[in-house]
């Protein structure tokens, strides 16, 4: 998005880690009157396309990112990154923000949880 954008041109630098990513390939909403109607068998087919439809979705977007990423370089642009301890306080601003949202209702604590999990998987220490 950035590349085709011409962003390249404009600003010589091009930081790590990314910020932003699309993501509204990467969700479904349902109806849940509409989907506990539905046979458990249906369920799982719907689940398993969805599921599928997601990591199509995140395979070609890492793949553009990195084709974009390429040819920005190739372009002159330079790689750069905010030093450890900026990053560590983001990180710390970050976790202020979600646990304000989490306090929100029941759905927002389920979600940070949920959150926290995924951030675990990936190897960070989340309380």
């Amino acid at each position: 998005m950035n590349y085709a954008a011409g962003f390249h041109e404009i600003a010589p630098y091009l930081l790590e880690p990314v910020w932003h990513t699309p993501g509204g390939g990467m969700q479904y909403i349902v109806n849940m009157d509409a989907w506990n109607s539905l046979t458990p068998e249906l369920q799982a087919a719907l689940k398993t396309a969805a599921d599928a439809s997601c990591m199509n979705f995140y395979i070609q977007s890492k793949k553009a990112d990195l084709e974009a990423k390429q040819k920005m370089l190739d372009y002159g642009c330079e790689m750069c990154g905010l030093p450890p301890e900026d990053m560590a306080v983001v990180y710390e601003k970050a976790e202020e923000v979600w646990e304000e949202f989490a306090q929100q209702n029941e759905d927002c604590a389920r979600l940070y949880e949920v959150y926290k999990g995924m951030l675990r998987l990936y190897g960070y220490e989340i309380e």
